[in-house]
């Protein structure tokens, strides 16, 4: 069930390798004495991109969930509340 696709895959390490980026950023613009608004807003950016993140790989979580109730004769609303359980963690409060 903890598979991801090899497209699922990329498309988070490519999520990740952006969210690197907006770091490595930050890391040169303090180190260049940049302006701490310019450097809020790349956090702002790295936030976002962490909750897109978070939300494609809950996104598949809860595919595979679903496809595991099917295919393994699982209860759906078993699997259904172990999905949401870890997606409400990562909902903001």
């Amino acid at each position: 069930m903890d598979d991801l696709n090899e497209t699922a895959v990329k498309e988070l390490i490519d999520r990740l390798h952006t969210i690197k980026g907006h770091l490595n950023g930050i890391e040169k613009m303090i180190t260049e004495g940049r302006k701490c608004d310019d450097i809020l807003l790349q956090l702002v950016a790295i936030r976002a991109a962490l909750d897109k993140l978070s939300a494609k790989l809950a996104e598949h979580y809860v595919i595979q969930c679903y496809e595991a109730a099917v295919n393994e004769g699982i209860d759906p609303k078993e699997m259904l509340a172990r999905a949401l359980q870890v997606v409400i963690k990562f909902t903001p409060s």
